[in-house]
């Protein structure tokens, strides 16, 4: 099944045209550097690549226009997940940028996964306050809205980073850190996440669960109260509406696109109501507790490297690093 994406999710549509070399890492082509927010960074610290330190923050300042390709064209790579199908990377001519080129304030300058640097959406995309986390707001953009965080974190969840970025750190000092993971399908996402089109990058498995007021940002699933907290999120379907219409104490749970009652799914904070051999672990940081299973090679991203992504693979075993 691929990746199938409302308005506001628009797929990468532009054909490759140029073909770079992909590095070592089983994920995707290496990057000198991404871009790691953190409570020190202002709006315009994201905003603009010609910000006062010309883009130390966003960019790696050792990373000449020469190391990374030019962003007027097209670009692809190949990269193999573990082992599974390649995955061919295609990102879009997006507008270049660098130390003499600004981005719009809607935008941040971005390493893509192609080793080109082009604006990209600085957050998640929203129509209203309620699609965005606790203590974040929806921000006018010049091409709709984008959460923004209203408070002084660099950011509250991942609907405040670049797409693919998760934030990570305890409050007062959280920051965006990348943790993007290239798909071409949803069958290459581990469980609740979903194989996104994203403007100036190639797809991302992006995590599924997120505050909303309508299904509008929501992708192939509706906005609902998925675990009856009186707080809506993406996650619905008409097969697995909420938690409730599961038994045996099985959950909606989301994989591969298809949200069905399972042994996993949201949970409390106080992991009473998982079911045996799981805990209650909000892996994304995004406030989402989910029946794990116990075990595996990580329980938190920080267990994780800085490129990769601590998550449950789809077929429900221990969490692991993609």
């Amino acid at each position: 099944m691929t990746a199938r994406p409302t308005v506001l999710h628009v797929l990468v549509a532009t054909l490759a045209c140029a073909i770079v070399a992909c590095g070592d890492h089983p994920k995707r082509p290496s990057l000198d550097s991404g871009l790691v927010l953190d409570a020190g960074d202002t709006d315009a610290d994201i905003a603009d690549a010609d910000a006062d330190a010309d883009a130390a923050d966003l960019v790696d300042a050792s990373e000449s226009d020469a190391d990374t390709t030019d962003a007027s064209e097209t670009d692809s790579g190949v990269v193999d997940l573990d082992g599974s199908t390649p995955i061919m990377i295609v990102c879009s001519t997006g507008t270049p940028c660098g130390p003499s080129d600004a981005c719009a304030a809607d935008m941040v300058c971005l390493v893509n996964l192609c080793g080109a640097k082009t604006c990209q959406p600085r957050s998640a995309p929203c129509l209203d306050d309620g699609d965005c986390s606790d203590g974040s707001s929806c921000f006018a953009a010049a091409f709709g809205g984008i959460c923004t965080t209203a408070n002084t974190e660099a950011c509250n969840a991942s609907t405040d980073c670049p797409a693919g970025f998760l934030c990570e750190g305890a409050s007062g000092s959280r920051s965006c850190v990348d943790r993007r993971m290239p798909c071409a399908d949803e069958v290459d996402c581990p469980r609740s996440y979903e194989c996104i089109g994203i403007p100036g990058e190639s797809q991302l498995c992006l995590y599924l669960y997120r505050p909303c007021s309508s299904s509008s940002t929501c992708s192939y699933t509706s906005c609902g109260d998925l675990d009856g907290d009186g707080s809506s999120e993406c996650g619905s379907t008409p097969d697995c509406p909420d938690n409730a219409s599961c038994s045996n104490g099985e959950r909606c749970v989301s994989s591969q696109a298809i949200v069905s009652c399972d042994v996993g799914g949201l949970c409390d904070a106080s992991g009473t109501s998982c079911p045996a051999g799981n805990d209650c672990v909000d892996l994304a940081n995004d406030g989402y507790g989910e029946c794990i299973p116990m075990g595996g090679e990580c329980r938190s991203q920080a267990d994780c490297a800085p490129d990769e992504l601590c998550a449950v693979p789809s077929d429900g075993s221990p969490p692991r690093c993609f």
